[in-house]
C-alpha cells in the first residue's frame, strides 16, 4: 500500500522545485528556440511568396513587353511588305511601258521597213517598166507580137529572179 509520509512530501516537494527550475532555464529557452524558428518558417514562406509575386510580375512585364514587340514587329512587317508591294507594282509598271515603247518602236521600224520597201519595190519596177519599154522601143517593129511577148515573160522572169535577190538581201539596194 501506499505510505503518505515524510519522503513522500519531499519527493513532491522535489518534483515541483525541478518542474519550477526546468520551466524557467530549459522550457522557456525550448519554447524561445521553438519560436524563433516558427518565426524564420513563417519568414521563410513570406520570403517565397514575395519572390514568387515579384516573379509573377517580371514574366507579366516580359509577356507585355513580348507582345508588344511582337505586334510593332507584325506592324513593321506589313509595312515591309507594303512598300514591297508597291515597289513591285511600279517595277511592273515600269517594265509594261518599256515593254509599250518597244513595241511601238518595232512597230515603227516595222512600219518603215515596209515603207522603204515598198518604195523600192516601186522604184525596182519603175527601172523595170523603163527596161522594159526601152528594149520594146529599141526593137521598134523587128519583133512580132509572139516575140515581144516572149521578149517580156523573159523580162519578167530576169525581174522575178532580181526581185528574189534582193528579198533574200535587203541591203543590195535597188535591182540591177
Amino acid at each position: 500500500m501506499l505510505r503518505f509520509d515524510i519522503n513522500f512530501l519531499f519527493t513532491i516537494i522535489n518534483l515541483l522545485i525541478l518542474y519550477f527550475l526546468l520551466k524557467k532555464f530549459l522550457f522557456g529557452r525550448v519554447r524561445d528556440v521553438m519560436a524563433r524558428r516558427a518565426q524564420e518558417v513563417e519568414d521563410s514562406f513570406e520570403e517565397a511568396r514575395k519572390a514568387q509575386e515579384e516573379a509573377d510580375a517580371v514574366k507579366a512585364e516580359y509577356e507585355t513587353a513580348a507582345g508588344e514587340i511582337k505586334a510593332k514587329s507584325e506592324e513593321e512587317a506589313a509595312l515591309i511588305r507594303g512598300e514591297a508591294a508597291k515597289e513591285k507594282e511600279e517595277i511592273l509598271l515600269k517594265a509594261r511601258e518599256e515593254a509599250e515603247r518597244i513595241v511601238q518602236e518595232a512597230g515603227l521600224k516595222a512600219d518603215k521597213l515596209r515603207e522603204d520597201r515598198l518604195r523600192s519595190a516601186g522604184d525596182e519596177l519603175a527601172d523595170l517598166v523603163v527596161m522594159a519599154a526601152d528594149k520594146l522601143d529599141a526593137a521598134d517593129g523587128k519583133y512580132s507580137t509572139e516575140d515581144n511577148r516572149r521578149l517580156f515573160d523573159a523580162f519578167l522572169d530576169q525581174a522575178v529572179q532580181g526581185t528574189k535577190d534582193s528579198s533574200q538581201n535587203p541591203q543590195t539596194g535597188n535591182a540591177k
